[in-house]
């Protein structure tokens, strides 16, 4: 019985170990799964500002409602990739600049009352963006029915509508606007210029001098003359430091493998144009342009080109050719191409016109329109003059010239717009449609008629196969995965013949690797990886495939001594070489009594310059020397300075004359100072705000 007594403790013994053990495996998984989530909250921040992380799904959300409204302003479905981009930069700047500035109103508890927010909007002086929206362009004179209207309208329309998100970021903008006058009237009220700053404004702007110099220059000693030691070098670095701070970095090396046609892929663009120019020449001249739009690698253009306007064998031959012959095969940069005239006409070379313009959109279409039909019935019936419609109605620049446009050529103009003026009679009045709104157009004069063609141009591009592509794919994979090391990369390329290419500094903010277009996700890769990686697939940029490796991480701080030696070490040469001529003009001017026998001690001339002050940039003819100016502009006549160590060389300075010219009147000089301060404080407001705010910028982990 004891012997199981004794079993049975230590049984239980066991047992809580175990379950003490799996306490702690809990507690601890518990913590470890806090601290993931934790560190999880970290990476979807795409910002950190004041400590406060900024969601990356919170700066969507504010990319989105932006994109549309740009969408909607621009009047497109979607945005290039260009566009996408200054889209993403403008939310960035517009979030980054909102979160910062809030941080201080809240602090200074500044704020605008909704009482406020709408005399900006209908009130007797409104914002100016609200001017600019509802001033009519006729008369100068703000519409307040309109805003009355628009606000009216507004009211009824779901937040989620485009035209009403549209309409809130502008009372946002407005109402931030007027928050950052209220701060920037707090600062500027805050500066002022001291009576020792006025003075010292007079003395750099209104004095100048006239001085005589002389010059040893450090050209003049060999660099094989000075010595200089790693111990000088690490020195220089120290006392320097601050002149080789460094932003984060990477150092890539990069191969790329550009898709180019093949001869099978030539030959393949060669057949099938041959083969097609036998459809093109049976296919009447008036069906040509269907054809070709319906075949053609290229939009064709359907402008009435003049003699001289095509390329010298084609015009040859479309002036001289019947209708409906066909010119080609011919081959033009990567495309081959085959030309069938499509038509004969005489028109005149150019055109004189008046037009009216009237801005149209979707809700007030049918009214201009009418307004259209209304002013083309005076028009045609002599009650009104052009030129005075023009004046009364058309809303661009030409109005106060009666809408004249002067003479303009055939492809001048968009396209609706020349066809009407080209393709009618001297005198008549046409309406066309544009991406500008509804014109009335009115043809003043015409051009002696010529004899013009067009071309309906079929175009095939010269365009890799998809077994080409595969074959530069396969070159790309292949070099890839067998080369996954920086060593076993560096000896691939040191054997083969590669288009190797190299970008150095590349910022978490580098939208495109260097001759590689759309390539942000490589700079990503970049910033993820190690120094030593290879990138762990192929890339495909257009026609491009890319294998990369990361050569360094340079980290923000200070470059490395080791990196900026050869740098310093020049540096250090001259600062030994300025020692030098500094302790041999400093022996000769105890000898001197003036700069004339100075200058025959030390072997050289004695030089002037004239009407120098403070604010002077540079010596004639010695060039930017911004230590000798200062010490010319504060040197008593007559006296020689100490020698002065200068960009150029060392300098020994006697003033000659100085000229007190006379200050402006009133206080200009206070009132140019304190513009001065304002505008340097505005300028530099926001970037100093963001970087006391220690703005963390994780954009590159999300694109």
């Amino acid at each position: 019985m004891a012997i199981i007594q004794k079993i049975r403790n230590r049984a239980g013994l066991l047992v809580a170990l175990i379950i003490g053990m799996a306490l702690v495996a809990f507690i601890l998984g518990d913590f470890l799964t806090s601290g993931g989530i934790y560190f999880s909250n970290q990476r979807s921040n795409i910002a950190e500002i004041n400590g406060k992380g900024i969601k990356f799904q919170e700066f969507q959300s504010y990319l989105d409602n932006i994109e549309e409204i740009t969408k909607a302003q621009r009047g497109v479905n979607s945005l290039d990739e260009q566009s996408v981009q200054e889209v993403r930069e403008s939310a960035w700047q517009s979030l980054i600049r909102e979160q910062v500035m809030n941080r201080e109103y809240s602090l200074l508890g500044l704020s605008v009352h909704s009482d406020e927010l709408f005399d900006l909007i209908s009130g007797e002086n409104p914002h100016p963006t609200i001017k600019q929206y509802f001033t009519d362009p006729n008369t100068g004179v703000l519409n307040r029915f309109a805003i009355q209207q628009y606000l009216s309208q507004m009211s009824q329309i779901e937040s989620d509508n485009p035209q009403k998100q549209s309409w809130l970021y502008l009372e946002d903008m407005i109402y931030n606007d007027r928050l950052m006058t209220k701060y920037n009237n707090l600062l500027r009220k805050g500066l002022y210029a001291t009576k020792v700053d006025v003075e010292k404004r007079k003395n750099n702007y209104n004095k100048t001098v006239d001085f005589s110099f002389i010059v040893k220059r450090y050209t003049e000693i060999a660099d094989t003359a000075i010595t200089v030691n790693e111990a000088d070098l690490k020195a220089y670095y120290k006392a320097h430091e601050q002149e080789f701070e460094q932003e984060e970095s990477r150092d890539i090396r990069y191969i790329v493998w550009e898709v180019v046609p093949s001869q099978e892929d030539v030959k393949s663009a060669e057949k099938w144009i041959n083969e097609v120019a036998v459809e093109l020449k049976e296919i009447d001249a008036e069906n040509a342009f269907q054809y070709v739009k319906a075949n053609s690698d290229l939009a064709p253009t359907t402008k009435n080109f003049s003699p001289g306007e095509l390329p010298f064998d084609i015009d040859a031959w479309a002036f001289n050719a019947e209708l409906g012959d066909v010119y080609g095969p011919y081959q033009e940069g990567d495309f081959y191409k085959l030309a069938k005239l499509a038509q004969i006409s005489y028109l005149p070379d150019s055109v004189r016109a008046s037009h009216i313009l009237l801005r149209i959109n979707q809700q007030d279409y049918m009214q201009k329109q009418a307004l259209a039909d209304s002013l083309v019935d005076l028009l045609k019936s002599g009650k009104a003059s052009f030129e005075a419609l023009a004046s009364e109605y058309s809303t661009d620049g030409t109005a106060e010239k009666g809408g004249d446009l002067d003479w303009f050529k055939e492809g001048d103009m968009v396209q609706p717009f020349s066809d009407s003026c080209f393709m009618s009679k001297k005198g008549d009045i046409k309406q066309a449609i544009t991406q500008f709104g509804l014109h009335i157009i009115k043809i003043t004069d015409q051009a002696k008629p010529t004899k013009k063609v067009k071309l309906a141009v079929l175009s095939r591009e010269i365009r890799p196969s998809e077994s080409t592509d595969q074959l530069y794919y396969s070159q790309a994979s292949q070099f890839g995965s067998k080369n996954t090391t920086k060593e076993k990369f560096d000896a691939a390329v040191n054997e083969g013949t590669f288009n190797l290419r190299q970008q150095n500094n590349l910022t978490a903010l580098t939208a495109n690797i260097s001759g590689i277009p759309h390539s942000r996700e490589l700079v990503q890769w970049a910033y993820q990886a190690k120094a030593g990686d290879v990138t762990p697939r192929v890339y495909e940029f257009e026609n491009k495939y890319v294998v990369a490796v990361l050569d360094k991480v340079n980290k923000k701080g200070f470059t490395p001594f080791a990196e900026v030696e050869g740098i310093i070490e020049q540096d250090v040469k001259k600062q030994k070489k300025a020692d030098k001529l500094v302790a041999e003009l400093g022996n000769a001017l105890s000898t001197s009594v003036d700069l004339e026998s100075l200058a025959a001690s030390v072997n050289t001339r004695v030089q002037s310059a004239s009407n120098i002050r403070f604010t002077s940039y540079s010596i004639p003819n010695v060039g930017v020397e911004p230590k000798v100016i200062a010490a010319a502009t504060n040197l008593k006549e007559g006296v020689l300075s100490k020698p002065i160590d200068g960009t150029n060389g060392v300098f020994v300075i006697s003033v000659n004359t100085v000229e007190e010219n006379q200050s402006l009147p009133g206080n200009y000089e206070k009132t140019a100072l304190e513009r001065s301060y304002s505008s340097k404080l505005y300028s530099g407001l926001t970037e100093t705000l963001e970087e006391l705010a220690k703005v963390e910028d994780n954009r590159i982990n999300f694109f």
